[in-house]
């Protein structure tokens, strides 16, 4: 996902080449299409900010790399399951507020990610409370079920809740210290507990790792645990910008897109720097990664390239036999 006002979702198929879908999934400018929550032409952000994959509705078999598109719709200020119909299914469009016991509107989250047992975990920025949290939303994959029609979808452009589903929107994780913005999100290898790159507002970066509760039996527990973030990394005096992307190959590694860089770790140590050109000469940001299964790092930036890079690994894949089973 593009991640930026171009709005440009792209795609790479084994034997062919960058196929820009943004004209089929989202008429560029991106996520604006009923014009309920912005205007085409003005100088504002529409682009689809975050893309995931609901692995429960997988064609391929039990791959928790393939399903349908979830993106995250700056424009509208929603989050929505691409049905095969053609329809989009709202999933989120209100979260709680993190200064108030109220609920507002989606803002733009910057990246999402499901876990193993199918909830789906969103990165957002509270405008009211100067803020960002992490929310997620409970059995998103096997409790909602799909609008029937591309018509109901065009209804739904006008809703300002979530008509089609009760489940809960709760908030998983803010700080006393805010958090100026969170870039990405990755559940880690033992699928209890996620990594996040969050800034500061002493605009230092951190790599955090939150831990799961593990409690399976109670209900009424938040899926953070409640335990302090480790910090396994730190950049200090940053520039000004998104914190970036990250990805995990199925040996640990990491691949973090930072600042106008991908940075390779491991064990906690930078092993290798990527540069993306001279920093005077460039403004280029890396918005997202993704790790193929032929063994590639793609990455795009907010300058609308694509780009791959060799890297000889795969990516990590989740279980896809833990999300409860449809009623």
């Amino acid at each position: 996902s593009q991640s930026s006002s171009v709005g440009r979702i792209w795609r790479w198929e084994v034997g062919g080449g960058p196929i820009t879908i943004g004209r089929t999934l989202h008429m560029e400018p991106s996520g604006c299409r009923s014009k309920s929550y912005c205007i085409p032409g003005e100088n504002l952000q529409y682009g689809s900010g975050a893309i995931a994959l609901d692995f429960s509705t997988s064609t391929t078999g039990d791959n928790s790399l393939d399903g349908q598109l979830v993106v995250s719709e700056w424009g509208e200020k929603r989050i929505v399951r691409m049905e095969t119909s053609g329809a989009r299914t709202p999933l989120i469009i209100n979260v709680p507020s993190l200064c108030s016991d109220k609920e507002r509107r989606l803002y733009k989250p910057h990246d999402m990610i499901y876990t193993a047992f199918g909830h789906l975990i969103i990165a957002d920025y509270d405008t009211e409370c100067n803020a960002s949290g992490l929310y997620y939303l409970e059995n998103a994959m096997t409790g909602i079920d799909p609008l029937p029609s591309m018509l109901e979808s065009r209804y739904a452009h006008d809703w300002n809740t979530t008509q089609n589903h009760k489940n809960i929107v709760q908030i998983l994780y803010s700080s006393d210290n805010k958090l100026k913005s969170i870039g990405g999100l990755l559940l880690d290898a033992s699928w209890t507990g996620l990594y996040a790159l969050v800034r500061r507002e002493n605009n230092t970066i951190q790599l955090l790792h939150l831990s799961f509760n593990n409690d399976d039996d109670d209900d009424e527990q938040s899926l953070w645990n409640g335990q302090t973030p480790d910090i396994i990394y730190q950049w200090n005096n940053t520039e000004e910008n998104y914190p970036g992307s990250i990805v995990m190959d199925h040996k640990g590694t990491f691949f973090i897109g930072i600042q106008q860089s991908i940075v390779v770790m491991r064990n906690k140590q930078i092993i290798a720097s990527l540069p993306f050109g001279n920093s005077t000469t460039t403004t280029a940001v890396v918005t997202s990664l993704t790790i193929g299964e032929d063994g590639y790092l793609y990455a795009t930036t907010n300058e609308n390239h694509l780009m791959r890079i060799l890297i000889r690994t795969k990516p990590m894949k989740l279980p896809t036999n833990l999300i409860p089973k449809k009623k």
